[in-house]
Formats: C-alpha cells, sequence, structure tokens
C-alpha cells in the first residue's frame, strides 16, 4: 500500500474520532475576520452529510481491512522465523478471504456495519493442528492490543483507548451526526465492495495475481507444498528497498529546518548498523561501538546528562507560548465583545428613539419639525440625530452620510435633504427593526456539500445562546452607564421643547436638582412631578412624586421652566418625563 492510500485512511480515521473537534475550531474560526478559503472549504466538507459518511466507512475499511492486511504483510517473515506454517505466498489466503467478504457485503450492505462479521473477515486463513481452518492467533493477539490494551493519554492526563472508543462509535454510533449515516454509509458499503472485487479481478493489476478464483499465478490455489515451505521466513514487502525513502521522510517531517543531508544520514546510519553492537562477533560492531569505552561514555552520560533537562525545556516552551497566543485570543475576543457591547447599548437607545417622540418619522413630519427649528446649530444637531437613528440604530450603515468632505462641512439643508430622499423611504422598504442588531463574531455564509450535518445546528444554538447572554450584559451596561452619569438615553428620548402653557397642565416633567448626601457631598438628580397650574409663560405649580420628596420638602412648588434649560444637564433645568 503506498504512502499516500496510507495517508488516506488514516485522516477518515482521524476526522471520524475528531470531526466534532474540528468543527467547533474551524466555527469559531469563520466568525473572526481572518478567517480563510481552506477553513471555509474544510467546513463545508466536514458538515456534509456525505462526507461524514465517507469518513465512517473509511474508517471501518482502516480498522477492519488496512490494518489486518498491514500487520500480515509487515510481519509474514516474523511469523515464518518462529515456526508458524505462514508465509508470503500465504497472504494468498488474506486476499481470498477479503473477497468473499466483499461478495457477502455487495449483496447486503448492512453487513458491512455489522461488527461481528467485519471482526470474522480473517478469522480462516490458518489451519489448527488438526488441519481444520482458524484464525491466526498472533494476528489475533495484534489486534487485541490495538483496541484493549494500547493507550494514549488525553487531554486531561488520564489514559484511554482511542480504537475501542472510535470503533464503538462506528458500529453503534451515539453522536447524532453519525446515527443519521446509517443508511448513506449501507449504500456506500455496497461500492466500495464492488470497487474492491473490480479491482482484486482485474487482470492488469497485480492484485489478480494473488486470487484463486481467477487462478492468479501467486495465489494460494496455484501454491506447491515445495514453494510455501521455500518462503516461510521470508519478506512479503519491499520494505528494505523503501525503508532508506522512509526514514528521510520521517525526519524531514519531523524536524521541518534540518538540511536533507542530515536527514538522509539518519536512515543510513540506521540501515549501515552504526550502532549495531554484537557481543558475540565483535567485527559485526559498528562505528559508536568502535569507539574506546571513555569515548562511548562520555558521549553517553553527556547525552544522559542533558537530556531531561532538554526535554522540560522544549516542553515550558511550548505550554508558554500555547498559553501566551490562547490569552492573546482571549483578550482580543473579550475586547471585541466589550466593543460590541457599547455599540448595541447605543444602538438600542436609538431605536428607543426611533419609537419616542423624538424621532421624525414621516417626510412630513420631518419637514415640519426642521422647520420649527430657529438656529443652524439646532438644526445641524438634530437632522444628524435623525440619521444616527437609521444608521446606528438600525444598522444601515449604507445610508450613511458623511458630515463633511474636503475639511467643509455639509449644511443641515444639505443633510436633511439626504435623510427625506434617500433614508425614511427604506422604512417602508426594509422595515424598521424592535431591536438593532449585534454585531459580534458570526460565521460567515458558506455553501453546502450535500445535507448538512446536526453538528452545525448545534454551534449555531450555542452561538445564539451566547449571544442572547451578551445581549443580556449589553442592556445591562447601558444601565450601569446610566447609574454612573456617563449616559442618559432620557435625554435622547425627548420630543421638541413644549410651550409653557395651559397644554402642560397634567403632563409629568423632570427637573434637575443638587441633593446633599449624608457625608456632605453633592450630587444632581432629576425629579419627578406632575404640572398642576401653568403661572406665566415660563412659571408652573408642580406636584413632586412622593419619592422625590425629603423630610420638610413641600408636595406643590412653584418653579422656572426656561426655554434655555431644557433638557440640560444644569441645575434646574428640565425635560419630559419618559417612562421606561
Amino acid at each position: 500500500m503506498t504512502s499516500n492510500c496510507l495517508t488516506c485512511f488514516f485522516i477518515h480515521l482521524h476526522i471520524s474520532l475528531c470531526q466534532r473537534y474540528y468543527i467547533e475550531f474551524l466555527d469559531e474560526c469563520l466568525r473572526t475576520p481572518k478567517s480563510n478559503i481552506l477553513q471555509e472549504n474544510l467546513f463545508i466538507v466536514l458538515t456534509s452529510m456525505e462526507m461524514v459518511s465517507l469518513c465512517r466507512v473509511m474508517a471501518i475499511l482502516h480498522f477492519k481491512i488496512v490494518m489486518p492486511m498491514r500487520w500480515l504483510a509487515g510481519n509474514t517473515h516474523f511469523l515464518g522465523q518462529c515456526g508458524i506454517d505462514w508465509s508470503p505466498r500465504s497472504m494468498g489466503k488474506a486476499i481470498d478471504a477479503l473477497e468473499t467478504a466483499m461478495m457477502v457485503i455487495e449483496e447486503d450492505g448492512s453487513k458491512y456495519l455489522d461488527e461481528d462479521f467485519m471482526n470474522n473477515i480473517f478469522s480462516r486463513i490458518h489451519s489448527d493442528s488438526n488441519g481444520d481452518e482458524a484464525p491466526l492467533q498472533p494476528l489475533v493477539d495484534a489486534m487485541t492490543y490495538q483496541y484493549e490494551h494500547k493507550q494514549t493519554e488525553a487531554i486531561d492526563g488520564s489514559k484511554v483507548l482511542p480504537f475501542d472508543q472510535l470503533n464503538a462509535e462506528l458500529f453503534y454510533p451515539q453522536r447524532q451526526e453519525n446515527i443519521e449515516t446509517t443508511a448513506t454509509v449501507n449504500l456506500m458499503a455496497i461500492e466500495v465492495a464492488e470497487t474492491i472485487l473490480k479491482e482484486l479481478r482485474d487482470p492488469r493489476k497485480a492484485t489478480s495475481d494473488y486470487l484463486s478464483s481467477v487462478e492468479g499465478q501467486f495465489s494460494w490455489g496455484q501454491t506447491t507444498d515445495d514453494e510455501h515451505t521455500a518462503m516461510l521466513g521470508k519478506m512479503a514487502t519491499n520494505d528494505p528497498a523503501e525503508s532508506p525513502f522512509a526514514s528521510l521522510t520521517r525526519q524531514l517531517q519531523s524536524f521541518g529546518r534540518v538540511l536533507g543531508i542530515h536527514a538522509s544520514a539518519i536512515g543510513h546510519a540506521r540501515i549501515n548498523g552504526d550502532f549495531n553492537h554484537d557481543v558475540e562477533n565483535n567485527s559485526n560492531n559498528g562505528a559508536y561501538h568502535c569507539l574506546s569505552p571513555e569515548m562511548r561514555e562520555s558521549l553517553m552520560q553527556l547525552a544522559l546528562k542533558i537530556a531531561p533537562a532538554v526535554r522540560k525545556s522544549e516542553k515550558t516552551s511550548l505550554n508558554i507560548q500555547r498559553e501566551a497566543k490562547r490569552h492573546k485570543q482571549d483578550q482580543l475576543r473579550k475586547k471585541k465583545i466589550v466593543a460590541a457591547q457599547l455599540e448595541y447599548a447605543k444602538a438600542l437607545t436609538y431605536v428607543d428613539m426611533f419609537y419616542s417622540d423624538a424621532c421624525w418619522r414621516s417626510k412630513s413630519h420631518a419637514k415640519r419639525a426642521f422647520d420649527d427649528l430657529s438656529s443652524y446649530a439646532a438644526k445641524l444637531n438634530a437632522v444628524k440625530e435623525q440619521i444616527r437613528i437609521r444608521v446606528i440604530g438600525f444598522g444601515w450603515n449604507d445610508l450613511h452620510h458623511p458630515w463633511s468632505k474636503n475639511g467643509v462641512h455639509y449644511s443641515p439643508d444639505a443633510l436633511f435633504k439626504h435623510l427625506i430622499e434617500n433614508i425614511i423611504p427604506q422604512q417602508i422598504n426594509r422595515g424598521v427593526p424592535d431591536a438593532p442588531t449585534l454585531e459580534v463574531p458570526s460565521r460567515r455564509h458558506t455553501c453546502k456539500l450535500g445535507t448538512q450535518t446536526a453538528d452545525v445546528d448545534d454551534l449555531d444554538t450555542r452561538y445564539e445562546a451566547e449571544k442572547e447572554s451578551i445581549i443580556a450584559e449589553a442592556v445591562k451596561m447601558r444601565d450601569d452607564l446610566e447609574t454612573q452619569g456617563k449616559t442618559d438615553r432620557y435625554e435622547k428620548l425627548q420630543p421638541p421643547r413644549p410651550d409653557v402653557d395651559e397644554n402642560l397642565v397634567g403632563l409629568e416633567i423632570e427637573q434637575l436638582w443638587t441633593m446633599i448626601e449624608e457625608d456632605g457631598k453633592k450630587f444632581l438628580q432629576w425629579c419627578q412631578g406632575l404640572v398642576v397650574a401653568v403661572k406665566t409663560s415660563n412659571r408652573v405649580h408642580i406636584q413632586w412624586n412622593e419619592s422625590c420628596l425629603r423630610v420638610g420638602d413641600l408636595a406643590i412648588t412653584e418653579e422656572k421652566l426656561l426655554k434655555s434649560k431644557y433638557n440640560k444637564h444644569v441645575e434646574q433645568g428640565w425635560r419630559m418625563s419618559i417612562n421606561s
């Protein structure tokens, strides 16, 4: 089997084992502006139900066919040398057993997901002492070790049986995305069986020479006892020819910056036996053991002395680097979330403005309100706020109009024209949102390959819950900022200044007064009350809410409502009371 084919099987094996973690990682990457086309395409592929089905098919193929076949091919010479009746020609038995199994699966794809059937594909490739068909015990022991004894360390430091866990998920799936692939896997299994049978029987392929059903020249059916006996203990692979290249590849992959000549030296040292040691015949020793005992001892002592410190230092440095990267990513994400919450809090106030008397909702309303403003500054500020309601509150950034160009400020009339001609008509075309859009990292829209897996819905549900939490925090942030006196939504919700006349009677207003705390500290506080009478053009009688009265305060007082102090944060500033 070529290294490319083997790599393909390993990739599908790891995808089946770690697919949900890959999806979660890619989903997070695609919610940042730095995502790339490779991440996007990987997300599309790994969330395709058909591709997940393919990975499950290939992983089973690797576990139940590739692994046993590789073990047999790589250990044939050892089996023969140990006195077991197995030679390179015996590999024809394994090929015949594979053909038989594929013929069954070709008729019934569900057999591919029958663990007992798949485990027994190579159960009759050997003969016991009575001459009856039996499994090859060393192969059984090797596979048992892989699934029941070979452990690896998990992230939390515990020991797990990864192949056993994956094998259970392949044949008895618990994850929803795998459960949903069963029907597709059964169909794919039939195609796999048909393809393998076609390849095995193709006279143009070398595999047909090992197949008894087509009387292949190297098949078990065409093997004589003399040929079988003569080949006992012989290799069934071309490992000696491939070994130097494999060693070179491994060194280059493990140490990316190592020179080719240095990487090849490792392989040559192994092949040449530079470190071989023959206790019976010193002439067979490798170059290392030809050194004096003192030199060998010196080299070993130095290596042993510095090895633990080097390993510890490398591990510590790597952990520090990973932690620093993770911390940087976390801080960046938190910073973006806080910025998004601040923008949301700001936009929320502008949405509230639209549904208050402060907004010019129609063209006619806008023209009346704009004409009622007497000063240039008042018109400029008012029309800017009306534009901000739609741009910031609704998120209509494409309708933004710059305040100036080449150092020259646009006039209120120019901005007002943009408002009534380009922005207000969009309220009908686009619709008015009830709440602003939260600008948090979100996965960009990607194409779908076949049927999308359930993982995507689970991730979307989780991120929607997180989004709701962020929105709740943003609302709380706005309240906190108002408590601290840094912002005041009610200032922006105020309607145009009303005339101080009889129409004000019966309406609730607020007036800003200086209060003194017990420790003598002064602070400004808005006090609410009902206008019960109008005395002059700027004097009214106010009946104060009980919550605003201190001990000894009069319930009704006469106060000035100056035009210059309407909606101003100054002593005796006043405004209309807005219900939350």
